[in-house]
């Protein structure tokens, strides 16, 4: 304990240094006129994107290559963590429905009224998201690769999917603001630490 009290403000210094020193000069650079509009990389297209292969935060692939505006497969690989977003819908056509094609997976739904509990879905098991409830699935024991039939708006997963897949490329890309593209730089001056700063302000940006 003494010693991480004695190592804490020098992480503090590591931290503060290159923000004091740094950041000014970075935001400088990138405020530059054309250096916004010129020096920064650009969304990629996805209007013709049907697979999604996502690695952040954990792996898991869309696949939307059936082409039906109401349903798409999402499949887990092996080892992965990856989880669903919570979703919460007040309106029965907002629902979302699931249906595991294969491996095993599992789903978690909360509700005020009816309370919560979590499901085991073999191949061939299909779920139905109640109404103002909070409905989670991943990969059941992720030992085996899971395939799940989802039923929601494809579109939207589409457009979520185009943004996770450019996620560590906001940083960079031009239509990102200066000072936040400036911060984010700085941030990777600092040894180790730095990088994790970086992979906060991801998921921040993200998921916020």
């Amino acid at each position: 304990m003494v010693e991480l009290l004695l190592i804490f403000p020098l992480i503090l210094l590591i931290f503060r240094i290159p923000l004091l020193l740094g950041l000014p000069l970075a935001h400088l650079i990138h405020s530059r006129p054309g250096t916004h509009r010129d020096s920064g990389q650009r969304r990629t297209d996805t209007r013709q994107q049907a697979l999604f292969r996502l690695s952040y935060p954990q792996p898991v692939i869309f696949d939307f290559s059936r082409g039906r505006p109401q349903a798409f497969d999402v499949t887990v690989p092996a080892g992965s963590r990856w989880e669903a977003i919570p979703t919460f819908h007040l309106r029965e056509e907002s629902w979302i429905g699931l249906c595991t094609k294969a491996g095993i997976s599992y789903v978690f739904q909360a509700s005020i009224v009816w309370g919560s509990g979590s499901s085991i879905a073999t191949p061939g098991s299909c779920f139905t998201q109640d109404v103002r409830s909070y409905l989670v699935w991943g990969n059941y024991g992720q030992m085996l690769p899971a395939t799940v039939v989802v039923r929601a708006d494809a579109q939207l997963y589409r457009t979520l999917c185009s943004v996770a897949q450019d996620a560590k490329l906001y940083f960079s890309l031009c239509s990102t603001p200066a000072w936040i593209r400036a911060v984010y730089e700085v941030t990777g001056w600092v040894p180790y630490y730095g990088g994790l700063v970086q992979q906060a302000l991801v998921r921040a940006a993200l998921y916020a």
